[in-house]
């Protein structure tokens, strides 16, 4: 019994005359156009063999695989539709940076010390001796501090991209890129793992 067999025999089960009833309704990323993806299931898987001739237990089978694949489908369609730029494949980032630090500081200190004596001499004396003396110091002392910090720091960062393969390698990885589908993909697991092989 092929896919075809057991499609229209589930059909005939649910009174459908929809061929692709039984596919409706697994799990499958909304990028993925479903109508077309059952038309390709059809188209290319249609004449091989299930690995079980039942529709219920094909319907289970298929169920499963597409939740077990699910976010492997997911992670592929995510690099199908990463923005990119196909020339450029490694980003550059220069710093350069400029600093000026100045720091200043003077200090000074000024000290004056005076002592003033002021007497007055004894009468009916030969000598000189003070009869009386008074004694004044004066101390002034004067301090004086600046200091100046000036920072002065500039950044630049520029960013840029640079090829490390000639632009015909990287053209051709595009090209090959390109040719990736996502139908096939699937496909090759569907019948890898629901499928008999026989060769």
């Amino acid at each position: 019994m092929t896919l075809y067999d057991l499609l229209d025999l589930y059909a005939f089960q649910n009174d459908s005359k929809d061929l692709t009833l039984m596919l409706q309704d697994y799990e499958l990323d909304e990028r993925i156009n479903r109508e077309m993806f059952n038309n390709t299931i059809i188209k290319d898987l249609g004449g091989m063999v299930p690995t079980s001739n039942t529709p219920e237990v094909f319907k289970f089978m298929l169920d499963t695989f597409f939740k077990k694949w699910k976010y492997n489908i997911a992670k592929q369609l995510d690099t199908m539709y990463l923005e990119y730029n196909t020339i450029n494949n490694v980003d550059i980032t220069r710093k350069r940076g400029e600093g000026i630090k100045r720091n200043t500081e003077s200090k000074e200190e000024s000290e004056a010390h005076s002592t003033i004596e002021q007497t007055t001499s004894a009468y009916d004396v030969e000598t000189y001796q003070p009869r009386t003396k008074t004694e004044t110091d004066s101390n002034n002392s004067d301090t004086y501090n600046q200091q100046e910090n000036a920072t002065l720091n500039r950044d630049e960062t520029e960013t840029g991209h640079r090829p490390t393969q000639s632009f015909q390698e990287l053209i051709n990885q595009e090209r090959e890129l390109s040719e990736f589908n996502i139908y096939d993909w699937i496909l090759e697991r569907m019948r890898k793992e629901l499928f008999l092989l026989v060769y």
